[in-house]
């Protein structure tokens, strides 16, 4: 388990984008993942995710 005293390190390579909807002004979907290549107290991981947002305008 992480803790402050504790030395991490580590590598990872990703990719994220995100795209506006044009139907829709102001929405965007977003999107992204990862691999760690390496790490110290750091276990091997895979993670992804995904998201929208909405942009109000006053």
């Amino acid at each position: 388990m992480p803790f402050i005293s504790n030395d991490m390190e580590w590598t990872r390579i990703g990719l994220s984008g995100k795209k506006g909807i044009p139907k829709i002004s102001g929405l965007s979907i977003m999107g992204g993942a990862f691999y760690t290549l390496s790490g110290r107290n750091m276990g091997q991981s895979t993670g992804w995710s995904a998201g929208a947002v909405y942009q109000f305008e006053f």
